[in-house]
C-alpha cells in the first residue's frame, strides 16, 4: 500500500497580464512598467485575504520555478500531527524571505534570504510583535519594535524575481541576508554563484556592509566594505518611508550581468508598485475563469459547526490558486518541452519521472484536469508531457500511482477540442493501461513487488478504461 501523503495538490496557469512599454529614458535597458487597464470582477484577491492562524504561507505564479515559503514534507513526515503549521514553519520575528527553487534536477531550499531587524545603538533587534496575511497575489506582513513599526508585502515581479515592498513608519531598519559561493557585486546587486543556481539581491538606494557570519553582523564585528570570504552576511541600514528589495534566482549558466538587470528592473521608477497592481489584476482575471458555484453554503439541515459560506468560498479559491500556482515551465535542461503541473511546489515533492520529477502520476493529473477549465492549452501541454513519458513497455518512471490518465485526457479534450492532441494520446494510453492491468500496484524506489495487488489501483484501471472507450468513439476507432 502506498503511504498516506499530506502534500499540496493542485495546479493551474495563465499568461502574464501585463504590458511593459518602453519609455523615454537615458538608460533603455530598464523599461517603466505600465498599469494594466482596470476591470471589474466577480471576485477579487483583496476580498479573499486570509489572516487566520492556519493561513497558507506559500506563494508562487504560473511558469515560475520559485516558491516563497516552501514546506519540506520530506523532513516533516507525512501524517505527523505534531508537525509545525505553515505559519510556525515560515514566520518569525525577523520577517524572513524563504525561497524554494525547483531546479530541473533537484529541489533547492534557500531559507532566510532576506531578514529585517530594527537597528538600535545597542544592536539589532528582532520584532516583539508581528502578523502576516495571505493573498493569492502577495504575502502581507506587519511588525513592531516598541514604537517602531513597519509593514510590507512579498510578491512575484516576474517568474524569476521576487520583490518585497516595505513601508517604514519611523526608525531605522537593518536589512540583511546571506551570501555564498563565488560572490560579486554589480551596480549594487549582490550576486552569489553556487553549483546549482545563481542568486542576486539588491535594496534600492542602499550601500552594504559585509560580515563573516550572522553573529558578526548582529554585533557589528569586523565589518568590511566588500565580501571577504565565500560565505557571510550583507547588511544595509534603511530609514526611508518606502523601501524595495528585489531577489532573483536563475539557472547557474546565467550571466551575472543578466541576473543583475533582472534585479535592478523593479528598482526603477515605480515599477515595483505598479507591477504589484498588475499581479493583482492577473489573479483577478484568473479567478474570473474559475467555475463559480452559485451557493457556498451548507444545506440548512446540516450542522456547519461554525463554518460560514465565506469560509468555504475562501478555501475554494485558495485551492484554485494552488492549482494555478503549481504550473511549472518547460524544462529544456531535461529535454522535456512540456509544461508540468507540480504535485506541490511548496512541498518540494520530487518523486516523479526523471524528465519531470515534480509531477505525480495521480495528483498532478487531477491538477491538469482542473487546470483545463482555466488554461486549456497549458493543461494540454502538461497532459501530452505525461503521454510522452510512457515507455514502450507501458511503464512511466517515478512513483507509480492509481491511474486517471485517460480521464485526464478526456477532460482536456472536453475543455479544448483538439483531435490532433487526442490522437497523440491513444497509443501511449493503450500501452500504459495494458501494463497497468498486469501491474495494479504501488512502485517507488526499492518497493517493487510484481506479485503485489492493490484494490484501489484495480478499480481506477476499470474506470480509466471507460474514458479510453470515449476517446475511441470520438475518434471513430473501434
Amino acid at each position: 500500500m502506498k503511504p498516506t501523503k499530506f502534500i499540496f495538490s493542485g495546479m493551474l496557469v495563465i499568461a502574464l497580464l501585463m504590458a511593459i512599454i518602453g519609455c523615454q529614458n537615458n538608460d533603455p535597458i530598464y523599461e517603466e512598467v505600465q498599469p494594466v487597464p482596470e476591470d471589474s470582477y466577480v471576485v477579487s484577491v483583496a476580498e479573499l485575504a486570509d489572516s487566520s492562524e492556519k493561513q497558507p504561507r506559500w506563494l508562487s505564479i504560473p511558469d515560475s520555478r520559485l516558491v516563497i515559503n516552501y514546506y519540506d514534507y520530506a523532513t516533516y513526515q507525512y501524517g505527523n500531527f505534531n508537525n509545525p503549521s505553515e505559519s510556525e514553519f515560515s514566520n518569525s520575528a525577523v520577517t524572513p524571505l524563504n525561497v524554494g527553487y525547483l531546479d530541473p534536477y533537484r529541489a533547492i531550499q534557500l531559507p532566510e534570504q532576506v531578514l529585517i531587524l530594527s537597528e538600535q545603538p545597542s544592536g539589532n533587534m528582532e520584532a516583539d510583535c508581528y502578523s502576516t496575511s495571505w493573498r493569492a497575489d502577495r504575502l502581507d506582513f506587519t511588525a513592531g519594535y516598541g514604537e517602531h513599526e513597519y509593514s510590507g508585502y512579498d510578491y512575484f515581479y516576474d517568474e524569476d524575481t521576487i520583490v518585497r515592498n516595505i513601508e517604514n513608519e519611523n526608525g531605522t531598519l537593518c536589512i540583511t541576508g546571506p551570501y555564498s559561493g563565488t560572490v560579486s557585486v554589480i551596480d549594487g546587486v549582490i550576486i552569489s554563484r553556487n553549483t546549482s543556481q545563481l542568486t542576486a539581491v539588491a535594496v534600492k538606494d542602499a550601500s552594504y556592509t559585509y560580515y563573516g557570519s550572522y553573529n558578526d553582523m548582529v554585533d557589528n564585528y569586523n565589518p568590511s566594505d566588500e565580501p571577504t570570504s565565500s560565505n557571510g552576511w550583507w547588511k544595509c541600514s534603511v530609514s526611508a518611508a518606502e523601501t524595495t528589495i528585489a531577489f532573483a534566482v536563475k539557472d547557474v549558466d546565467t550571466s551575472e550581468e543578466e541576473i543583475a538587470r533582472a534585479v535592478l528592473a523593479p528598482l526603477q521608477y515605480r515599477n515595483a508598485y505598479v507591477q504589484a497592481q498588475n499581479r493583482e489584476a492577473q489573479w483577478n482575471q484568473l479567478f474570473s475563469r474559475v467555475p463559480r458555484p452559485t451557493n457556498f453554503s451548507f444545506d440548512s439541515d446540516f450542522d456547519a459547526m461554525g463554518i460560514t459560506s465565506e469560509d468555504i468560498e475562501l478555501k475554494y479559491y485558495q485551492a484554485w490558486a494552488l492549482i494555478i500556482s503549481n504550473v511549472l515551465p518547460e524544462s529544456p535542461e531535461t529535454t522535456f518541452p512540456y509544461k508540468q503541473v507540480a504535485n506541490g511546489k511548496a512541498s518540494l515533492w520530487h518523486e516523479g519521472a526523471d524528465a519531470s520529477m515534480y509531477s505525480a502520476q495521480w495528483e498532478s493529473l487531477y491538477g491538469i484536469g482542473f487546470l483545463s477549465y482555466v488554461l486549456p492549452e497549458d493543461a494540454w501541454s502538461a497532459c501530452l508531457g505525461f503521454m510522452s513519458m510512457v515507455g514502450e513497455d507501458g511503464l512511466i518512471g517515478g512513483e507509480t500511482l492509481p491511474t486517471n490518465k485517460a480521464q485526464t485526457v478526456w477532460m482536456c479534450y472536453s475543455a479544448l477540442s483538439n483531435k490532433e492532441y487526442l490522437q497523440q494520446c491513444v497509443e501511449p494510453l493503450e500501452r500504459y493501461l495494458t501494463w497497468a492491468l498486469d501491474n495494479p500496484r504501488w512502485i517507488l524506489g526499492t518497493h517493487n513487488y510484481p506479485n503485489e495487488r492493490d484494490m484501489d489501483y484495480c478499480s481506477n484501471i476499470l474506470v480509466d478504461i471507460t474514458f479510453l472507450q470515449k476517446i475511441y468513439t470520438e475518434l471513430g476507432n473501434t
